[in-house]
């Protein structure tokens, strides 16, 4: 964040006031001893979950926990009873075939206002494909939806089930970004024919497409690909392989994307529009080109969280990476149908997370 003046606290319980211009808050000082810490713990807050995938809470609201199921439900965490309310906030007919299903949500920034949530789903009708709809809650009752339109298709699968994406959220420009999967074909993240293998971003306020009720989209006039015959307007950057974990620092605005490997690196890729995230390939492509994205950062086997800042759990501003080990079996929070890290998850449960103190939860 830009000249923004920056306040800070420290180990102790703080009240900390803005000013009337940009700040930049944190709960903790992040160059002080407890930005630096050698454990955390973890609180379980909810269990009874099937193939719980992510987790998110809509814009000004503290005391809701969403959490996505793979088989199309997305359930509500009270977090104020600790309960998990019994209604789904919202249940969709999807594929979860493999690594199919219920694969991403996002709340409207607007969202107090308009009542807008954004799914990305793999649904059958038509052909099985990946699809970003949005639902709009229920007046009458905040803990349900009452309505869904299709807000755009992602294109035809084949028979392959993995590499799907499915993370979405919106940007600090207030466009919607979706991260989309190879189908399984590293070919589809090098062509600019397809969504495959791409981040995609789209202004979903504004329609282009009146005519088609398919299409309630328009098309940032700086996507990299607009003009372009025969590419799609859609991509903000292509080259990926399944980035299914995405995220933007709240602090900088910058936009760090989580790209699966195949059998011994995965890489963690700083989103640039108009860039080919294909670092891992540069021998193959046997050049050194600007439009080439270096990634940030490479592990063996990561499965990634987050951006962090602020708040409790203090010392979980940083980017957290996580190497992946045998888990119990099913899906959880991480890839579907993939193992993911411990202490992170348990199978059917969500856990919050903190340093060893008394004084700090991750909440």
């Amino acid at each position: 964040m830009p000249n923004a003046n920056v306040v800070l606290g420290n180990d102790g319980i703080n009240d900390l006031s803005g000013s009337a211009g940009r700040d930049l808050i944190y709960g903790f000082d992040p160059n002080g001893a407890q930005g630096n810490v050698g454990s955390i713990t973890a609180t379980r807050v909810a269990t009874g979950l099937t193939g719980a995938l992510y987790a998110t809470a809509a814009p000004g609201d503290s005391g809701r926990l969403f959490v996505v199921q793979q088989n199309g439900t997305v359930r509500i965490v009270d977090l104020v009873t600790g309960q998990l309310l019994p209604t789904p906030f919202l249940t969709a007919n999807v594929d979860a075939n493999g690594e199919r299903g219920l694969l991403g949500l996002a709340f409207d920034p607007d969202y107090a206002t308009n009542g807008f949530v954004y799914a990305y789903m793999t649904v059958t009708t038509g052909g099985a494909h990946n699809e970003i709809v949005r639902y709009h809650v229920n007046p009458a009752n905040p803990n349900t939806v009452d309505g869904m339109t299709t807000v755009m298709s992602l294109g035809n699968l084949s028979s392959a089930t993995n590499h799907n994406g499915g993370w979405i959220g919106f940007g600090p420009d207030g466009y919607l970004y979706a991260a989309v999967g190879d189908n399984a074909n590293g070919n589809n993240a090098q062509t600019a024919a397809n969504l495959f293998g791409k981040i995609v971003r789209i202004d979903v306020h504004a329609d282009a497409f009146p005519a088609d009720p398919n299409k309630n989209y328009a098309i940032p006039s700086d996507n990299m690909f607009v003009g372009t015959v025969g590419a799609a307007a859609e991509i903000f950057a292509l080259g990926l392989r399944n980035p299914f974990r995405d995220s933007f620092d709240r602090g900088t605005g910058e936009f760090y994307i989580a790209d699966v490997g195949a059998s011994s690196w995965e890489e963690i890729d700083i989103g640039r529009g108009g860039r080919l995230h294909a670092a891992l390939r540069r021998q193959r492509l046997g050049c050194d080109r600007p439009d080439v994205a270096d990634p940030y950062r490479r592990r063996r086997h990561l499965v990634p969280d987050l951006v962090r800042r602020g708040c409790q759990g203090q010392s979980l501003h940083r980017h957290q990476w996580r190497r992946r080990v045998p888990a119990d079996a099913g899906g959880g929070l991480g890839r579907p149908g993939r193992p993911v890290a411990r202490p992170w998850r348990r199978r059917h449960d969500v856990w919050r997370l903190g340093q060893r103190s008394p004084r700090w939860r991750h909440r």
